[in-house]
This record gives C-alpha cells, structure tokens and sequence, in this order.
C-alpha cells in the first residue's frame, strides 16, 4: 500500500491535498511548540470515518518530500475522536527502510517518539475555535491493517 506525504517530518507548515484541483495547498502553520515528528500523509485508495482518506504517519531514516508516494508497512493505530467524529491514524514505516525495516509493530518504537507524537496528534489543533483531537487509545499491526482494509474503497 502507499500513502501520499502531506507534510514532512520536522516540518510546522501543514499541508492538504486538494483533490478537485489535483495540488498540495498550505492549509496552516502549527503553533510554535510543535515539530512534526514523522511524516503525515494518507493511506491512498481509502476512506475513514470522517469521509477522508485515511490519515498516516510514516517513519522513515530516508527524506520524504510533501508530494512523494511511499510504500508503506503499518505498524500500528492511534484510534482518535476530532469535533468531525471517529479520526484514527495509522503508524507506519517506510517500506525497505534500512533503520526501521526491522519494526513489525509499534510496541518495538522508542516511546519518546510514541509520546512525541501523541503530544503533536493532541495539540495540534490548538488555538482553533471548536477543534480538538482527543487520543482514545493505542493499538497495533494487526488493528492497523484491520482498521485498512474496513476503510479500502471499492
């Protein structure tokens, strides 16, 4: 599976992919606190609760530039709520990645990287009126690719 990066790793511009118009647009600029842990993106071909594409964070040694598709592995699931409704994101690694190739779920990353990024999936939305993400737990590979294949299109 691929995803399609929105927003590279260490990045405060948040980025959006336009379908209509077929382009990546700014859509805002995190708040000064906040650093992108890992890439973001979403799960090409997929639809999720909140009638969005399935949104991604890849973990990758190699750059990943806004733009780029990459093969992917899902290591894992963060089940999220936003003001829209259920807004889970995947964990993953950059498929044939020397450094984290050898990951098979998110219970084998650093947990300060874990934690750094649900600091960044909680905050992410502050100083906006009437937006939040709340984080309702954690799961692993095989969450992610069930939560995958339930949000796969036809």
């Amino acid at each position: 599976m691929r995803a399609y990066i929105e927003m590279e790793a260490g990045s405060r511009v948040k980025h959006v992919f336009d379908e209509k118009e077929g382009v990546l647009k700014i859509h805002r600029l995190l708040n000064d606190q906040l650093i992108e842990p890992f890439y973001y993106g979403f799960i090409k071909g997929t639809i999720s609760g909140d009638s969005d594409a399935l949104d991604v964070f890849v973990m990758s040694s190699r750059h990943i530039s806004s733009g780029d598709e990459v093969d992917i592995e899902p290591i894992g699931i963060i089940f999220c709520e936003d003001e829209m409704g259920a807004d889970d994101k995947i964990i993953a690694i950059a498929k044939y990645d020397k450094e984290y190739g050898g990951i098979l779920d998110m219970g084998q990353v650093d947990k300060r990287l874990i934690y750094a990024l649900a600091y960044q999936v909680e905050h992410n939305k502050d100083g906006m009126k009437g937006k939040f993400t709340k984080i309702k737990g954690f799961g692993g590979a095989e969450e992610a690719k069930r939560a995958i294949a339930k949000a796969m299109k036809d």
